[in-house]
């Protein structure tokens, strides 16, 4: 009979482990999937951002600092959002938080060193870019907690 208790208490002790750590790793791999929609949101953000400057740019209300080379400019901040386009749709799934807010660094900086390079009045409009994008991510991140 004690055999028997002995038995019931370990199975029990088993199963209870197994529950606990079961809920530890579901409770992960839920913030993991938090995170990469967290990530893919902002870099919509960000893409929908640099489409509004390149928009404004082709309408004449951005203005070049030289205008020869407005099909260079565009070239290049289409290229920016393609790489946005990409770690929205693929490597925000794929890649653990750190690599990817290295990756969204290395978008937002060359965002904004074309932004300074080619646009007039680049350093405010890269900064202005830069306060819009941090609201976003606020309202992204109090939207998912």
């Amino acid at each position: 009979m004690s055999e028997f208790l002995i038995a019931i208490s370990v199975g029990s002790l088993v199963a209870f482990i197994l529950f606990y750590n079961i809920k530890e790793i579901t409770q992960k791999i839920e913030k993991e999937e938090d995170k990469s929609h967290f990530y893919s949101s902002f870099s919509l953000k960000i893409e929908e951002r640099l489409r509004e400057i390149r928009e404004k740019v082709q309408k004449g209300i951005l203005k070049l600092k030289n205008e020869n080379l407005k099909k260079e400019f565009e070239d290049k901040i289409s290229d920016t959002i393609r790489e946005t386009l990409l770690f929205e749709t693929i490597e925000a799934k794929k890649l653990n938080n750190e690599k990817a807010e290295e990756r969204l660094f290395k978008i937002l900086s060359s965002a904004e060193e074309i932004i300074k390079n080619y646009l007039k009045d680049g350093d405010e409009i890269a900064d202005n870019l830069r306060e819009k994008l941090y609201e976003d991510y606020e309202r992204i991140k109090n939207d998912i907690e």
